[in-house]
């Protein structure tokens, strides 16, 4: 009889209970993988319903130190970004931020470009406030420059509301496409040889 005749079924049982892990693995992030692609094809729609052919223009990871803090991708109707015509920003958060802060670092970045109107900056502040929900860690942000010029935005491909002022739209989304953003390589990467 072999000497490893009693380790045999041990094995045998061990490759077992990792392959029912494993299953069972799979099966519990199965239903998150497919609520993963539902937000996807929901986010796609959105796009469609604003941008006639969305087209990807560019994407890159906004870093602080060695932090990942977000992907940012950028859609037009063609791979030439026009800002006359309607775009979107894509904004997957990689951790956890509340709506206020989100709104309160937009205005800073917005100050930041030298808009000046303390009024008009409270009210989009407030408008802000009130749009942009909590985020959870693997939220996708989507906010969309229209024809109208008006800046619409989507949690997960929900709709959360309207700002109409068209400037509020220039300043915001001037935060990552703005020649003089604080980010230019991050521009760069959105934009790619048209910000050349």
């Amino acid at each position: 009889m072999p000497s490893n005749f009693m380790w045999a079924p041990r094995t045998g049982i061990k490759a077992s209970l990792r392959r029912c892990t494993i299953l069972l693995i799979a099966l519990a992030l199965s239903p998150i993988a497919l609520a993963q692609d539902e937000a996807r094809a929901l986010l796609q729609t959105v796009l469609g319903e604003h941008i006639e052919t969305p087209t990807l223009v560019g994407q890159t990871t906004f870093k602080v130190a060695f932090w990942k803090i977000y992907n940012i991708s950028l859609y037009t109707d063609s791979t030439n970004f026009n800002d006359e015509a309607p775009y979107a920003l894509e904004i997957e958060y990689l951790r956890d931020f509340s709506g206020e802060a989100i709104a309160e670092k937009s205005v800073q970045l917005i100050l930041d470009q030298g808009f000046e109107e303390g009024e008009r900056l409270d009210l989009w502040q407030q408008q802000m406030t009130e749009v942009f929900p909590d985020i959870d860690k693997g939220t996708v942000l989507t906010g969309i420059h229209t024809r109208e010029r008006t800046s619409v935005f989507y949690g997960d491909g929900k709709y959360l509301g309207v700002i109409e002022d068209p400037e509020f739209g220039q300043y915001f989304f001037g935060i990552w496409l703005a020649e003089d953003t604080s980010e230019p390589n991050m521009r760069t990467d959105l934009l790619g040889s048209e910000s050349l």
